[in-house]
């Protein structure tokens, strides 16, 4: 089974291979927490060039959006759950990230439950990106369907529209 850490000490292994200046394998392959509870962030998804979206104009949700420079609509507060994260909309409070049931399927945005597992998430670092990728299973991962368009869950294997860059809020 293909795990985020498999993924890392490959791309290492082909940095070196490369001759590419790469950091230590056990420092690329850490699943080191990229967000803690009470952070608000934005995320950056590169692959799409575009933010993580609660689309507030809709009831659809999430999505991928240009940036709308601060829009609370593209920010999300961690909270802390059960097993994970929580990713709460701060455009709709109460309101956080749930994943569906299978992959290939699109996440949705329901009430907060903290003791849900599909709502838990865990951020393992790759680079200055992160996947959110849901607790206990790494493999299974957020990945944008291009701007303008939703998010759904995806099996991990590294592709740019998988990896979110997080930062505050601009």
């Amino acid at each position: 089974m293909f795990t985020i850490k498999r993924f890392a000490a490959a791309a290492v292994a082909a940095l070196a291979l490369t001759g590419a200046a790469a950091t230590t394998a056990s420092a690329a392959a850490s699943a080191t927490p990229s967000a803690t509870p009470d952070q608000t962030l934005s995320f950056y998804n590169r692959g799409a060039q575009g933010v993580l979206d609660a689309y507030c104009s809709g009831p659809q949700g999430p999505v991928t959006w240009p940036i709308a420079g601060g829009d609370a609509c593209q920010q999300w507060k961690v909270d802390q759950g059960s097993q994970g994260l929580l990713l709460e909309s701060i455009a709709k409070p109460g309101q956080c990230i749930q994943a569906p049931e299978n992959i290939g399927q699109l996440a949705t945005l329901t009430p907060c439950n903290a003791y849900d597992p599909s709502q838990q998430w865990d951020f393992p670092r790759i680079g200055n990106d992160v996947f959110i990728a849901q607790a206990g299973e790494n493999s299974q991962v957020l990945g944008s369907l291009g701007n303008y368009a939703q998010i759904e869950l995806e099996q991990a294997d590294g592709a740019a529209n998988q990896r979110w860059n997080p930062a505050p809020p601009a």
